[in-house]
């Protein structure tokens, strides 16, 4: 199998190197902005805000930030995406949204419903596949690239609607994975669906020896439940007693630090932690090289950034923004 890994590794070094090979981080947000702008120009959003106007000016991003105001959850809610929630097609996306991720967010509304659209899931994927792609720059064995991966998160049963599905980001994000990817993930769409989290993580415990885990991927507090689980089910002395190979833990969604030494207890060797910044607007950035826990933000993946300097001239004391600021 090691000559199958470091062929496998060849390949996704080659692919993460020829990533936006030759351009600018603003030449990809300027595509990335356009691409948006463009996919977006004929639906209620985008018409009222002359997206096409935009489009075709001298200056795309400015137009953009002369044209479309700010927006925080409860006004686009109010004023777009409650019209979605009624089944209603080409709001501020093409087509009728299928999924909503339900959160709660910080602030606000106590249940947000997110839109995640077909193209917003298949950006996400594809952030995903860049990240197994940096991989490649940690020191990892190449048997690594042969073994599976496994993926906590929210479960895969979701609520059905009046025409479409609320449920757990991540759960919508495993419920749409591609059958190519299921093929070498864990714990399978049947665990993955049941509804109670101590009775599926029971399962995984019975069903760890059977698989060979390279990466686990998942929110740190509930991959160290997990694992907690395995061994105490397992009886054995830490997760590399099952999963010998286990070399990567893929882990977003709340600070890893505090987390770091009861992972490092559930362990018998070394361990690449890996931080990623899914949010709900996207996926935001991920870690892609070994000398560094900071994130490199993705430019060319259907997310436009805009950075507000944090000051009382923009910002309130609970940091909602104010005015229209730059």
């Amino acid at each position: 199998m090691r000559l199958v890994g470091g062929l496998i590794k060849r390949a996704l070094t080659l692919a993460d190197r020829i990533q936006g090979l030759g351009q600018t981080p603003i030449d990809l947000q300027r595509k990335t902005l356009k691409r948006l702008i463009r996919k977006a120009q004929f639906t209620a959003f985008g018409k009222h805000f002359n997206f096409i106007d935009i489009l075709y000016s001298n200056d795309v991003i400015k137009a953009f930030q002369e044209h479309v105001p700010f927006y925080d959850y409860d006004k686009i809610h109010d004023e777009w995406w409650y019209r979605s929630l009624q089944n209603k097609s080409d709001i501020t996306w093409p087509g009728k949204i299928r999924y909503f991720a339900l959160s709660s967010g910080t602030t606000g509304a106590p249940s947000k419903y997110l839109p995640m659209t077909d193209d917003m899931i298949r950006s996400i994927r594809k952030a995903g596949f860049k990240s197994i792609f940096a991989s490649t720059r940690f020191d990892l064995d190449a048997d690594f690239f042969t073994t599976q991966g496994l993926f906590i998160g929210g479960s895969t049963t979701l609520k059905e609607m009046d025409g479409y599905y609320v449920g757990d980001m991540s759960g919508i994000n495993l419920k749409a994975s591609s059958m190519w990817l299921s093929s070498f993930s864990r714990p399978g769409k049947r665990i993955q669906s049941i509804p109670d989290w101590n009775r599926r993580i029971e399962i995984i415990a019975r069903n760890a020896p059977k698989w060979d885990i390279g990466f686990i991927s998942g929110i740190p507090s509930w991959i160290q439940l997990m694992i907690e689980k395995i061994i105490d089910y397992n009886k054995v002395d830490s997760i590399h007693d099952i999963w010998p190979n286990l070399q990567v833990i893929v882990h977003g969604g709340i600070a890893f630090e505090p987390h770091r030494k009861a992972f490092d207890a559930l362990m018998r060797k070394p361990v690449v932690y890996i931080d990623t910044y899914l949010a709900s607007e996207g996926f935001i950035a991920f870690q892609n090289r070994p000398d560094t826990k900071a994130m490199a933000l993705i430019l060319n993946n259907g997310v436009f950034h805009e950075f507000i300097p944090f000051n009382d001239e923009n910002f309130t004391n609970e940091g909602n923004l104010i005015g229209k600021p730059r």
